[in-house]
């Protein structure tokens, strides 16, 4: 293996900054067992909800594999939904599907202590770990994915569609999709060696985003608009650092070309009805600064990708988190060195390092740097 260009080094820098970001396996597990009893205690055969052939199944991050370790002042959050298969709900007033949820949560002693109600959906509370949202909804057709959920401040139905926005990320980044059942599982820890470069991509701007907003969290673009974004301006590239590079291109064109005066309305790439970035509608402010920091974000990035990694490394740190950035540097380092020790670490007749091979001369001093493509 060889870091045959500045630009691989810096890929393997930024995946182990993407491994130093992930939940960590004892917090997936404890989130997996967490919703796996909630499902069942909301598909319990006793409860009428189970009347109406619940399906159960997570959205957001998890569901898609772009989850990071929030920061000492964040919470992580794990979404869900708990649809029902009975389209007449949509003569019903939304707000009592709410209540039904709701109502069974609060007949369960230690959930009914944790309950508080959102607009769109009932929230559990775990103190100083995470919350679970779980957002009830009703399949609008037979033949579609597509659910409507109750908006309690607008008092009616909306339309949304988690199932087929996870399917259109996972082509996205080509990851295969855990088959459907009534409860589906959250799945495996899977480390950010197995993941592709659009859930890395996706991981890292989330980071910026948690690093960048830590004053301003009430500004602060949510994961899905910028988790779209990045889907969309994602061109197949396999190396993070490009793959971030293109997304954050994308973004800052698709800002450019809104008109003066109007906003970039990201909408649910399979429900055209769906405004993801609604907030920003009646949130100006939250609209310029994520528009600022993108372009900010973007002219840094473009820095790090001419600077030597040994230089890269402070503007990382500001990006990312000087701990996160600093531990994967030294694990990277150690790697090397262990190769060096053990005599497997070679540099070519180009100065580019490498494990060990025929026509390699050994290293024999902390050379590994590199200063150019």
């Amino acid at each position: 293996m060889y870091f045959n260009s500045t630009t691989a080094q810096l890929d393997d820098l930024l995946q182990r900054v993407c491994e130093n970001l992930q939940l960590a396996p004892s917090l997936h597990q404890q989130a997996s067992e967490r919703y796996e009893s909630i499902a069942k205690w909301l598909g319990d055969d006793k409860c009428k909800l189970n009347e109406l052939n619940l399906e159960i199944y997570p959205q957001g991050s998890l569901g898609i594999g772009t989850t990071v370790r929030p920061q000492k002042t964040q919470q992580f959050d794990l979404d869900f939904v708990c649809e029902v298969d009975q389209a007449d709900w949509f003569a019903n007033n939304p707000i009592n599907l709410l209540d039904a949820v709701e109502n069974r949560l609060k007949e369960h002693g230690t959930y009914a202590e944790m309950l508080s109600r959102k607009p769109r959906c009932v929230r559990l509370q775990y103190a100083n770990e995470f919350h679970m949202d779980i957002l009830p909804g009703f399949r609008s057709s037979c033949s579609s994915e597509a659910i409507f959920v109750p908006d309690s401040n607008l008092a009616e139905w909306v339309s949304s569609n988690p199932r087929g926005y996870k399917k259109w990320f996972r082509s996205r980044s080509q990851i295969r999709l855990h088959r459907d059942a009534k409860i589906e599982p959250l799945g495996v820890f899977e480390s950010a060696e197995k993941k592709n470069p659009l859930q890395r991509t996706v991981q890292l701007i989330k980071r910026w985003r948690d690093i960048h907003y830590s004053e301003e969290l009430e500004i602060a673009p949510i994961s899905i608009v910028l988790t779209t974004l990045a889907g969309h301006g994602y061109g197949d590239q396999q190396s993070i650092s490009q793959g971030v590079m293109r997304t954050l291109a994308y973004i800052k064109s698709e800002i450019e070309r809104v008109e003066n005066g109007e906003r970039l309305v990201v909408c649910n790439p399979t429900n055209a009805n769906e405004d993801l970035s609604e907030r920003w509608e009646t949130n100006r402010d939250a609209y310029d600064a994520f528009c600022s920091g993108i372009h900010e974000f973007h002219d840094r990035w473009a820095r790090v990708l001419r600077k030597t990694q040994t230089e890269a490394v402070e503007e990382l740190s500001e990006l990312f988190g000087e701990s996160v950035t600093h531990d994967s540097l030294n694990e990277q380092t150690r790697l090397i060195e262990d190769a060096r020790s053990d005599g497997k670490l070679n540099v070519n007749k180009s100065g580019l390092i490498g494990l060990a091979a025929a026509v390699n001369v050994p290293v024999r001093k902390n050379t590994f740097f590199g200063s150019g493509d």
